[in-house]
């Protein structure tokens, strides 16, 4: 056993998977940590700007020297996408001298020895005692790291379903090819672009936003759009285009096409994408409705900030934020993290309301009345490449 008065632990939230690895790499990168564990799917309370929250996140420890907290605190706030994220140290009693040896060479500059020694045992010991009191030891790679024994549990049941994990996630990827195939739907013919009033069934998009108080101008700056060209409104709302920018009707701006991310292939990706655009347009909402899976999701941004977001892609994957009255008065039926008591029903259900759910949030595209050329047409195009 060594003393450990020279060593620290810090705790920092990501909103993602993705991000929390982006933050680790980052660290490792710039030599300000030797180790860096994530744990996912913790589920955090807290009060944000007067308004009782509740958010999934991921836990990630770093493992460092005192010396290297002032850079690392610098980096985790530049890289952070939130804007007050936690960064919390905690300092280390003792540990065995071996590990500490390594964790001291992997935070030294122009450092080599970035591997740790086959069969290195080790133990750290918090000197906050409220934190942790019963731990385990895990080998990893070789070497045992400190894990939460409370975390434990749910690994080991994700090895127990491994395989029907496994055979899940193969018919999943089929039904998403299935899914992709069916959003390519053909594009309405160039005749019909010089006629947006012939008579059409009205077309509601998988997925789509409602931008408040936004210009079509602003909103294609924002996403970056390349060769924009108008658009009638009933060729945007196919979906067949990468992004579809519709006038503003009644003080909102849809956006529709392939290029929006969905849940079903990526929340994280899904996540970032809105916060991202928000920070530049302030109020969205982003609905979801996979017609093949039942798959569905909504969101409220504010300038970056989410109120209110639900997905659900055979499991509950995103629920942040109180649940809104309009989400009640539509008899939308919501699980929790984990939860997997939806029927068939329920997700059918679900799926049949978002309409509904966007008409009273701000409004259901296949319900909007245009009563002009000058109205009904918007932008199409591509978004900028890297």
């Amino acid at each position: 056993m060594k003393s450990a008065g020279k060593f620290a632990v810090v705790l920092v939230t990501a909103p993602a998977l993705a991000k929390a690895r982006a933050l680790a790499k980052s660290a490792l990168k710039a030599q300000l940590i030797a180790c860096a564990n994530l744990v996912p799917k913790i589920e955090s309370h807290y009060r944000w700007r007067g308004k009782i929250e509740s958010a999934a996140e991921v836990l990630v420890i770093f493992k460092t020297t005192k010396s290297k907290l002032a850079a690392l605190e610098k980096l985790i706030l530049a890289e952070h996408p939130y804007d007050v994220p936690e960064f919390l140290v905690l300092p280390l009693a003792a540990g065995n001298r071996k590990y500490l040896d390594w964790l001291e060479k992997q935070t030294l500059t122009g450092s080599k020895a970035n591997t740790r020694t086959r069969g290195n045992f080790s133990v750290s010991v918090f000197s906050v005692s409220a934190f942790w009191k019963n731990r385990l030891n895990r080998r990893r790679t070789g070497v045992d790291c400190l894990v939460d024994s409370v975390n434990a549990i749910p690994l080991l049941l994700l090895a127990m379903h491994g395989v029907a994990l496994g055979i899940g996630f193969i018919l999943l990827g089929w039904m998403l090819a299935v899914n992709r195939r069916e959003r390519r739907r053909p594009k309405v013919s160039p005749a019909q672009r010089f006629h947006p009033f012939q008579p059409q069934i009205p077309t509601r998009p998988g997925c789509w936003l409602a931008i408040r108080s936004a210009s079509p101008e602003a909103v294609k700056n924002a996403l970056g759009l390349n060769h924009a060209a108008p658009c009638s409104w009933a060729e945007g709302l196919t979906g067949g285009h990468e992004f579809f920018i519709s006038p503003r009707v009644h003080g909102w701006v849809i956006v529709t096409g392939l290029g929006l991310p969905n849940p079903t292939d990526d929340v994280d990706a899904t996540f970032l994408f809105l916060t991202a655009l928000s920070r530049r347009l302030g109020h969205v909402q982003y609905f979801y409705a996979s017609r093949l899976l039942h798959h569905h999701a909504w969101a409220r941004l504010d300038d970056g900030c989410v109120t209110r977001a639900y997905a659900w892609t055979g499991e509950t994957v995103w629920n942040q934020g109180a649940e809104t009255v309009p989400e009640i008065e539509t008899d939308l039926r919501l699980f929790d993290y984990g939860e997997h008591a939806a029927t068939i029903l329920d997700t059918e259900a679900n799926f049949e309301r978002v309409p509904a759910l966007a008409a009273r949030w701000s409004l259901d595209p296949a319900e909007v009345k245009l009563h002009s050329v000058r109205h009904a047409l918007g932008f199409a195009g591509e978004a900028a490449s890297g």
